[in-house]
């Protein structure tokens, strides 16, 4: 993404969280923003700051971008940088920012000599190149009114949820404030670690379904080979799908742990199957809050059968936030279409 603004100086943030702060070019240099004075937002969120994460390809990737999109703010004429915090009308990205932990946040300031309505005219009148509007907030209160808009970049297997957020607030009659954030999610190189803890349970295909689960609460794989992915590269020869909870209306059951249908997959599902777990995004996106859907705590426990490996198994939590895991690694379903797209409707055919 080049950049096509006229750049004027800021204070420009690199924040894990939203927040106000000291300008410090100390801790702008260590993430390579190396453009006008920086300061790194109060820090909340640990996970991108460890020396790990600034190894990360992906961390670097994803915090270049969103230098990228901030570069994209159009800038009203005559707007000067705004040194130090933001005012409290906009203390935050104007639309919002993702909850996450891995959330990277490019944030300047600029004092505009225009009111609020004519900073947003100007600015509905020159849109960011290369972005597609995506949302937009207004809203106020005692301190005052804001109102603003979004615009969105395609997400990469480094990234996701790339943004650059433009909210505008009255400074009095005849001036704004204009604030833009450059916004993504990081998501790591490496998978997402299953942590897991309690009772596991092996499933083969010889041995077929256990009838009930008891306290289990995954699975339990032999092979130390797919510690870092999902499944083997070979094809499956054959699969079993144990399907575990009530499925009659969808509605909650005490009896998660009885067997409710068991479904045989043949050499061809069994390699769609497979070809659809590995095609899941594994690298995570942090943790934070989350919105689920009701969780009648279904469970499948998916068994595939290889010539040259031991039978492996994924359990596949199948309602609320779901997930899938093989006891090393797991994938969310959460803004992950290859899971939501790719593998949840295909398992659904093949056992409904």
């Amino acid at each position: 993404m080049s950049s096509k603004v006229r750049l004027v100086p800021v204070c420009l943030g690199l924040a894990f969280a939203v927040g106000l702060g000291a300008c410090s070019t100390e801790t702008a240099s260590t993430v390579g923003i190396t453009s006008r004075q920086g300061t790194l937002l109060p820090d909340s969120m640990t996970s991108p700051t460890t020396a790990r994460s600034l190894e990360d390809p992906h961390y670097r990737q994803a915090v270049a971008e969103a230098q990228e999109l901030f570069k994209e703010t159009p800038i009203p004429p005559d707007a000067v940088g705004r040194g130090g915090g933001p005012p409290e009308t906009l203390s935050g990205p104007v639309t919002g920012a993702p909850s996450s932990d891995h959330v990277i946040d490019v944030m300047g300031l600029w004092n505009v000599p225009m009111s609020m309505a004519a900073t947003l005219g100007w600015l509905g009148s020159h849109p960011p190149q290369g972005l597609a509007s995506s949302g937009s907030a207004e809203g106020g209160g005692p301190e005052g009114s804001f109102a603003g808009s979004a615009f969105s970049a395609s997400p990469t297997d480094a990234y996701l949820d790339a943004q650059l957020e433009l909210g505008v607030t009255a400074d009095g009659p005849d001036r704004s404030v204009l604030r833009a954030d450059g916004i993504d999610v990081w998501i790591t190189t490496t998978p997402a670690p299953d942590l897991t803890d309690g009772p596991r349970v092996r499933v083969t295909l010889a041995g077929g379904c256990p009838t009930q689960l008891g306290g289990v609460v995954d699975v339990s794989n032999v092979s130390n080979s797919i510690m870092s992915q999902m499944l083997p590269a070979a094809d499956p020869v054959a699969g079993l799908v144990c399907l575990y909870g009530s499925r009659s209306g969808l509605t909650s059951s005490p009896q998660r742990a009885d067997l409710a249908d068991s479904v045989d997959l043949s050499a061809t599902n069994a390699g769609r199957l497979a070809q659809a777990v590995n095609a899941i995004r594994l690298g995570s996106t942090g943790t934070g809050a989350t919105s689920c859907p009701v969780d009648f705590d279904l469970v499948d426990v998916v068994v595939l059968a290889y010539t040259a490996h031991s039978d492996v198994d994924l359990w596949y939590h199948a309602s609320g936030c779901e997930t899938l895991d093989n006891g090393f690694v797991v994938a969310s379903e959460g803004a992950n279409p290859s899971f939501s797209d790719g593998f949840v409707p295909l398992i659904t055919s093949l056992t409904g």
